[in-house]
């Protein structure tokens, strides 16, 4: 036996013999313990690749997730989570999804997730060469006040529109007010002013807005504001905050955008 105590490893040993016999001319002009001597250490070089390569491939990490989601764009729009990990101070939005992760908004998490590279050619067009998997869930602790200060952030600002229906290379005048305590709207679709009361679900991020009263002023061109009003009178959105923008989606498409404007 060549390996003496390594022949317990039967798989190994049998490729590298075959290594081996592949240098049967050269072989004939070395002892017996010289062979031994190579034949072991070409079994440490394997399973020490073997291990570096498994080490490589699998990681367990300290993952944080935000309460909150937003908007991004990955294959097609969508919501990411927010994250980081334990050596990281900024949030990063992820891409792909954790199996055996249910996340709930307006929760901070603490997760160990463990993370296998994909090989590349196994990877889906598109898909991330990461698989992430829940290993651990650490804490999830109730994070009401970072709802209640995007409110808030909402509530104290004024709001100039900068896109319509996918649009924003038009000379947008229309803006708006949201108060979050009154749960009242007001503000300038262009040329009239308008305002109304509006219906909001904290659980979904929903706003649901009535037919606005509104003023009825003579003005030239009001191509812009009659779209305006038919998008967004009796309409209900998904809306979220996100880049100092408050954005308003309908069936995850965006539909309203507005830039902070005081």
């Amino acid at each position: 036996m060549f390996l003496d105590n390594y022949t317990a490893v039967f798989i190994p040993y049998t490729l590298l013999e075959k290594e081996y016999h592949s240098f049967s001319s050269l072989a004939s002009y070395l002892t017996y313990d010289t062979k031994r001597i190579i034949m072991k250490n070409l079994y440490l070089v394997f399973v020490t690749s073997l291990s570096i390569l498994s080490s490589q491939a699998q990681e367990i990490k300290r993952m944080f997730v935000k309460e909150n989601t937003v908007s991004c764009v990955g294959v097609a729009p969508m919501q990411c989570l927010q994250i980081k990990y334990e050596d990281q101070n900024q949030w990063s939005n992820f891409y792909s999804n954790i199996k055996g992760f249910d996340y709930e908004p307006g929760y901070r998490y603490e997760l160990m997730v463990k993370e296998t590279a994909i090989p590349l050619n196994q990877v889906p067009a598109d898909a991330s060469s990461i698989n992430y998997e829940l290993e651990a869930l650490i804490s999830k602790v109730k994070t009401e006040s970072a709802q209640q200060s995007i409110l808030d952030y909402i509530t104290k600002n004024n709001w100039k529109l900068i896109q319509m229906n996918g649009k924003n290379d038009r000379d947008y005048q229309q803006s708006i007010r949201l108060n979050f305590d009154t749960f009242k709207i007001s503000g300038n679709a262009g040329c009239n002013g308008f305002g109304g009361s509006y219906a909001y679900n904290a659980d979904e991020q929903i706003i649901a807005f009535p037919n606005f009263f509104h003023t009825e002023m003579a003005c030239n061109n009001l191509d812009l504001e009659n779209e305006f009003f038919n998008t967004i009178q009796n309409k209900v959105f998904r809306f979220d905050v996100a880049d100092q923008t408050l954005n308003f989606y309908q069936n995850d498409r965006l539909v309203l955008m507005f830039g902070v404007s005081n």
